[in-house]
């Protein structure tokens, strides 16, 4: 599954996934938008789940409705990508 992991300065991580992808709504789009956010000047990031958008903390792997991380605790960001013919993560 395509997902987006965040990773804390404090040890925490975020696994963010588009649970049906389509045009407009992909996890390239969800990175771009990220991505955007990290690149401004905005102190915060707020990623919130729904219908097609799934969080999940990665240390107790429960979905969340919401994330909201200020931008200097963020270690990383990293684009994960599955390659359909041989099923491996590409980032």
């Amino acid at each position: 599954m395509n997902s987006v992991l965040i990773s804390t300065n404090n040890g925490k991580h975020y696994r963010i996934t588009v649970r049906v992808e389509q045009p407009g709504m992909n996890i390239e789009s969800v990175w771009d938008d990220i991505n955007s956010v990290v690149m401004s000047d905005k102190q915060w990031l707020l990623v919130l789940g729904g219908d097609d958008i799934v969080i999940t903390d990665m240390m107790s792997a429960v979905n969340i409705s919401a994330v909201t991380l200020n931008i200097k605790n963020i270690s990383s960001i990293e684009l994960f990508k599955e390659d359909k013919k041989n099923g491996e993560f590409h980032f």
